[in-house]
C-alpha cells in the first residue's frame, strides 16, 4: 500500500511538473509571437492588399447584406468573423492577431502530442514562428489568419485519435472541419490528409498482437469514420451559409457553383503555377511574364454575375523576376531535403510522425494554384510540425539557429524590399 501511495505521489508530482513547465514554455511563446508579430510587421514592407476586400465584406455581412453580393469568391465565415471584429471591436485584426497566438499554441500541442517532448514542441513552434509566410498572415485581416487554428485543432484530433478512436472526437473534428473550409477551401487539402491518414495510419497504429484487423472490421470502420467527419463537416460547412438558404436552398447551390467556377478560372493548379510556386519555395524567386494589364472585377447578385474588365496601358518589359529574400528563412528550401528523409524514413516512422509528413505534402498544394504569398502558410506551419516531429534535437536546433542567423544576415544587408529585374 506505500508503495502504491508513493507511486501515486510521484505521478501527481510529475503531472503538476509537466503542467509548470507547458505553463512557462506557453508564456515564452506567446512573448516570442509578440516579439516576432512586432518585427514582422516593421521590417518587413510587403502587404497584402486582399484584406481590404475581406473587411469590407465581412462589415456588409455584419450588416445584414447578402453572400453573393460581396466577396462571393469565397465561403463567408472568415468575413463575418472579421466583419464582427471590425463593427464591435474597431479593428479587423484584434481577430487575427489572437487566431495566430492560438495557431501558434496548437503547433506546439500537435507536437508534443505526437512526439512528448517539450523541447521538439517549443522548437517546432519558433521554427513556424520564425518564417514569414506563417507568421505574416496574422498581421493581415485574411481568411487564411482565421481558418489556420480551424485546421490545427482539427489535426489535433486527427493526431488524437491514431490510437484509440472516439466518435465524440470524430463529431468535433467534423465541426472544425467544416468551420475550416468554411473560412477558405485550401482548408480541402488538409480534410484530404485527415481522411488519407485514418486509412493508411491510424489502422496500422491500432494493431492488436501484431495481426491486423479482418477486412470487412477494417472497411467498416473506415467508413464509419469518413461518414461522421464528412456529414458533420458539410452540415457544418452549410450552415454558414444560412443566409444564402433564407433566399433559397437554390442560392447555396448558385453561390458554390460560382466559388468553384472562380477557382478554375483564377486558381486552377497548372504547369506555370506550380513551377513559381517552386522557384519562390526554393530560391525565393518568382518569374513573370508581364502581360497588358487587365483587372477583372466579378460581382454576383442574386445568382447573377456581372464582370468588369478594365484594360491599362502596355507595359514596356516581357520578364520580370522578383527575388524576395525575406519571404521566409530556411524552411521552404529544407524541403528539398526533408521530402526525401521522409519519403525514405516513413516505413519505420512512428504514425505521429507518418501522420505528419502526409500532412506536409498535401499542404504544398494550396502554393501550386498561385503565387499568392499567404498560401504558402500552410506549407510553412505543416512542414515546422513534420521537422520538429522528425528530426534529433541537434538538427532541429540547428535549423531554427539557421533561420534566426539568415533574418539577422538580410537585415544587415539591407535586403528587406523586393530585388526586381526587369528584361525587355
Amino acid at each position: 500500500m506505500q508503495g502504491i501511495s508513493r507511486s501515486l505521489r510521484e505521478a501527481k508530482r510529475l503531472n503538476l511538473d509537466n503542467l509548470i513547465v507547458n505553463f512557462l514554455l506557453l508564456y515564452v511563446m506567446a512573448l516570442e509571437y509578440v516579439v516576432m508579430y512586432t518585427l514582422v510587421y516593421r521590417i518587413l514592407p510587403f502587404t497584402y492588399g486582399d484584406e481590404r476586400y475581406y473587411i469590407r465584406a465581412g462589415i456588409k455581412y455584419v450588416e445584414g447584406a447578402p453572400l453573393t453580393k460581396y466577396n462571393p469568391e469565397h465561403p463567408p465565415l472568415a468575413k463575418y468573423i472579421i466583419g464582427l471584429s471590425s463593427v464591435y471591436l474597431h479593428n479587423p485584426h484584434i481577430v487575427t492577431f489572437i487566431a495566430g497566438l492560438i495557431s501558434v499554441f496548437l503547433v506546439y500541442f500537435i507536437i508534443l502530442r505526437i512526439t512528448g517532448s517539450v523541447i521538439h514542441s517549443f522548437l517546432g513552434a519558433t521554427l513556424s514562428m520564425l518564417e514569414v509566410p506563417f507568421l505574416k498572415i496574422f498581421r493581415y485581416a485574411l481568411l487564411d489568419s482565421i481558418a489556420m487554428p480551424f485546421i490545427l485543432a482539427a489535426f489535433y484530433l486527427t493526431i488524437l485519435n491514431l490510437r484509440r478512436v472516439s466518435y465524440k472526437h470524430l463529431v468535433v473534428e467534423g465541426v472544425l472541419w467544416g468551420l475550416a473550409v468554411a473560412c477558405k477551401w485550401p482548408s480541402l487539402y488538409l480534410l484530404l490528409a485527415a481522411l488519407i491518414i485514418k486509412l493508411v495510419v491510424r489502422h496500422q497504429a491500432n494493431t492488436t498482437g501484431g495481426a491486423l484487423r479482418t477486412l470487412k472490421n477494417r472497411i467498416s470502420s473506415i467508413i464509419l469514420q469518413y461518414g461522421i467527419i464528412l456529414a458533420t463537416a458539410f452540415a457544418t460547412y452549410s450552415a454558414t451559409f444560412l443566409r444564402d438558404f433564407m433566399e433559397s436552398p437554390w442560392t447555396f447551390i448558385k453561390h458554390n457553383a460560382f466559388m468553384i467556377s472562380y477557382m478554375y478560372r483564377i486558381h486552377s493548379i497548372i504547369i506555370n503555377t506550380v513551377i513559381s510556386a517552386l522557384t519562390m519555395m526554393f530560391f525565393k524567386t518568382t518569374f513573370w511574364h508581364i502581360l497588358p494589364n487587365v483587372y477583372v472585377t466579378l460581382k454576383m447578385s442574386h445568382g447573377v454575375v456581372t464582370s468588369t474588365i478594365t484594360r491599362v496601358t502596355q507595359p514596356h518589359h516581357k520578364v520580370e523576376i522578383d527575388i524576395l529574400p525575406t519571404f521566409g528563412a530556411l524552411l521552404m528550401p529544407a524541403i528539398s531535403l526533408l521530402l526525401p528523409y521522409g519519403a525514405v524514413t516513413y516505413r519505420k516512422a512512428a504514425p505521429g510522425i507518418k501522420a505528419a509528413f502526409i500532412a506536409a505534402i498535401l499542404s504544398l498544394l494550396p502554393a501550386f494554384h498561385g503565387n499568392i504569398p499567404w498560401y504558402y502558410a500552410y506549407l510553412v506551419v505543416f512542414w515546422s510540425i513534420y521537422a520538429a516531429s522528425a528530426l534529433k534535437t541537434k538538427y532541429l536546433v540547428a535549423l531554427v539557429l539557421a533561420d534566426i542567423a539568415y533574418y539577422a544576415i538580410v537585415c544587415l544587408a539591407g535586403l528587406t524590399h523586393p530585388i526586381v529585374f526587369r528584361v525587355g
